[in-house]
């Protein structure tokens, strides 16, 4: 080998060693990006993993929701077959038909020969659609949703969604509870209340998870049975004591105004006014005769599950305490995020959201009222 053919060789050999220091920094950079994509795709298997469990997060709570309806409404039709005569009965099926064919069902099932029979009827026919409407409501409703037309933070709506949660099992275990074969021998507050109560609350959750929602005539209808039915409960308040009906009133008066802070004054005044009428039906002197249980006090002040087992007992069933219980602590969750919404510089409520909350409230204490009177 002379000295031209060596100078050739080693030149290149340093081209060589130049290709292969680039390629070496290629071969990093494609290992850095595959690695980068390594990272990205464990993210979206990650995200992917969340998305799943949120998706069987929501089928559970909708079979939960489902299930539990199914339970009551079956316990509905128990209360339609022990009344007479049965001849039309036996084809009613409280299953996963559509809304209206079920409605539908609950027309036929109506018809009754006698008046007694028509106006037990009547009752029985609007308890089902209440109970059905809540049941339609609960299965749209789920933790991510909840609270979205008021633009709440989702950690804002947990303990309503917990509570609500509690509330619809509450629900399901009064009527399992209840004898269907003996429905109307049970006192109204039993039979009738519940499903009102827990329409209302569907209703407010259905609308505050929502920018706008146009309720069906169905919806419509009930909202003005409810109205029409609900019309005494300023006197039912008065009885109790004249000087609450301020609070009510000022409640009605700030969701009807132009103030930008009217919601808070609302909300405020209807808690204010729940929470006495609570004491006032359930005295601390009146409840520490009643009961010695530790439990039923806290700093040696009565706690508020003690008050409306006291307002409750007169009824002597768990299942019924439990619901009041549960039924309070669902309102009173609905009225403190309606709270956490007031929070916002802009009003975020709509007319239709501020009346539901009214109702609400309204119906939780002709509840307790009618409640704290039955015998």
């Amino acid at each position: 080998m002379n000295y031209d053919d060596l100078n050739e060789l080693l030149r290149k050999s340093s081209e060589y060693r130049s290709l292969t220091r680039d390629l070496s920094l290629e071969l990093t950079k494609l290992a850095n990006a595959a690695l980068d994509i390594q990272k990205a795709t464990m993210g979206f298997r990650d995200i992917g993993a969340e998305f799943a469990n949120l998706v069987s997060a929501r089928s559970t709570l909708d079979s939960l929701f489902r299930d539990q309806f199914s339970s009551i409404n079956l316990s509905i039709l128990g209360a339609y077959k022990s009344l007479s005569p049965l001849d039309n009965m036996n084809s009613i099926q409280f299953n996963e038909n559509t809304l209206r064919t079920r409605m539908s069902d609950l027309e036929v099932a109506s018809v009754f020969s006698t008046t007694s029979q028509l106006s037990l009827s009547s009752r029985l026919t609007a308890i089902s659609e209440f109970s059905l409407l809540a049941e339609n409501r609960f299965l749209g409703i789920n933790r991510d949703v909840l609270g979205y037309g008021l633009k709440i933070d989702v950690d804002s709506v947990s303990d309503t969604f917990n509570k609500t949660l509690e509330f619809s099992k509450s629900y399901d275990n009064l009527f399992k509870s209840v004898d269907t074969t003996r429905f109307f021998k049970h006192p109204a507050v039993i039979t009738d209340f519940p499903p009102r109560e827990t329409y209302a609350h569907a209703r407010v959750l259905g609308l505050i998870s929502s920018n706008k929602y146009d309720e069906p005539e169905e919806e419509i209808k009930l909202n003005t049975t409810l109205h029409k039915e609900n019309s005494d409960v300023e006197k039912l308040i008065s009885d109790i004591d004249p000087k609450l009906l301020t609070l009510l009133h000022g409640a009605k008066e700030a969701s009807k105004s132009t103030n930008s802070d009217k919601a808070r004054h609302c909300t405020t005044s209807l808690r204010e006014l729940f929470t006495h009428i609570i004491h006032n039906l359930a005295p601390d002197n009146e409840i520490k005769k009643w009961s010695t249980d530790t439990t039923h006090y806290s700093k040696d002040k009565p706690t508020r599950r003690a008050r409306l087992y006291y307002i409750c007992r007169n009824i002597n069933t768990e299942a019924f305490s439990e619901f009041v219980d549960k039924d309070v602590d669902a309102l009173l969750s609905c009225v403190d995020m309606y709270q956490a919404g007031t929070h916002r510089i802009e009003n975020p409520f709509s007319d239709q959201q501020l009346d539901a909350i009214i109702l609400r409230t309204e119906l939780g204490i002709r509840f307790l009222l009618e409640v704290n009177r039955t015998r």
